[in-house]
Order: C-alpha cells, then structure tokens, then sequence
C-alpha cells in the first residue's frame, strides 16, 4: 500500500477563480464557500462575491438597494480608449429602475411574439446539430450541442442570418471573454470593439427590411417603432 498525501486544507480567504482546480471542477469549492465564507471579497476582481442562493437572489430582485451602475467612481480609472469606448449608450439590461421597467415590458411581449415563430425550427436545429456528430466515434457534449443549439434558436429569434451566425457567435464569445474584470486590457477592448460591432449590425438589419426575417425580434422591433425609428437597443 501505498501512502497518499492528506487532502490540502481549505482556504476560503484564498479563493481565486482562476485556480486550475477550480476551473475544472468549481462545485466542491461553492459548497464550501457557501459554508465556510458565503460573501467573500475575491481579490483578484476587486468584488464581492456571494455563493448563498438567498443571497443571490436578494441581490437580483432588489434593485431599489443593488444597482447595476455604481453611484462610486470606478476604484481605478480605464484608459482613455475603454472610456470612450464605454460611454456607448446602454442596452436594456445594462439599466437600472425605473427606465429598466420601463423599456422591459415593451421587448417582452415581441419576444414572445418571436419565439412563437421559432418553435417548430427547434427540433431541425436540434437534428442538424446531432447529425454532425453522428459519425464520429465520440464528441464534446457541451461544445458540440448544448452550446450552439440555444445559440442558434436565440440567432433565429432575433433574425441572425444563416451565412452571418458564425461571425456573431465569434463577436459574443468575445464578449464574454471581456466580462472578465481581471482580463488583460487587449480582450477588454476586444469586447468593446465587438461590443459595438454587433450593436451596429442590429442596427443595419432593422432598417433593412431586405433582410429581415418576418416575424423575428428585430423585425418586430422595427415595424412597432416605424422604419425611421431608431429601434431600441437589444443588448
């Protein structure tokens, strides 16, 4: 027999998302922050962070005491470039109460509208997607299926065009790389840039009837707003 190391002790105070344990598996260590630290101010992001579901969904439902736009000015100043880049106008879910609550109850009932009309596509989105993998001797579940189906349905309610889906799956990827408050500079305007780049596309395609696809989101959006109107900002 063999003598094995004793399991390393659990340090909630040095908790960084980016350890290489945590990546791979990151449940074990919310179980245990939610046990041991459930608000912890994560150094690496300059935030708190909150593991405890009652805690979450508090911060979520409350927006008269958290705000997604902080009365404080930033704890380090961007350079100039992120901050022209950021000063872009703010989508609807970048808003706080009440022009949130405003603007919201306008876009959902178009998008119900919309997904009504994707619904029978689903499936044949659904079949492509297995049909693909169907010959290989084995695939990644996540990157091969359950990521592109609910990207590619989201793409037919909004109206993506089929030959320009890739390129906005490309754009958001970056995006979300972004998000990443402890990201270098380089992908922060990387996300901006692809920020603005897909902000711009909606635009073109809402005062395109050509190619818009009747019945999706942005040609729902166009046509309540009138074709000279600007029409409101999706993201």
């Amino acid at each position: 027999m063999t003598a094995t190391s004793p399991m390393p002790s659990f340090r909630p105070l040095d908790f960084s998302p980016h350890h290489p344990d945590f990546i791979e598996n990151p449940y074990p260590a919310y179980r245990r922050m939610r046990e041991s630290l459930p608000i912890a101010w994560v150094e690496e992001y300059q935030r708190w962070w909150c593991f405890r579901y009652d805690d979450c969904k508090r911060i979520l439902e409350d927006e008269h005491v958290f705000r997604k736009n902080s009365p404080l000015p930033p704890p380090r100043p961007a350079p100039p470039l992120l901050s022209v880049l950021g000063s872009r106008p703010q989508g609807v879910f970048d808003l706080d109460h009440p022009r949130h609550g405003e603007i919201r109850p306008l876009l959902d009932g178009l998008f119900g509208k919309a997904i009504d009309g994707v619904i029978p596509q689903v499936g044949t989105i659904a079949q492509a997607l297995l049909d693909e993998v169907r010959e290989k001797t084995s695939f990644d579940l996540i990157s091969a299926y359950a990521y592109p189906l609910p990207a590619r349905v989201l793409g037919e309610v909004l109206g993506v065009e089929a030959g320009d889906f890739q390129a906005i799956t490309s754009f958001v990827d970056a995006i979300v790389a972004g998000h990443d408050v402890a990201a270098p500079q380089a992908l922060k305007t990387a996300a901006l840039c692809s920020a603005m780049t897909i902000s711009a596309y909606y635009q073109a395609l809402a005062h395109c009837p050509a190619h818009r696809q009747e019945g999706r989101m942005i040609d729902l959006l166009a046509k309540s707003q009138g074709e000279a109107a600007e029409p409101a900002r999706l993201h």
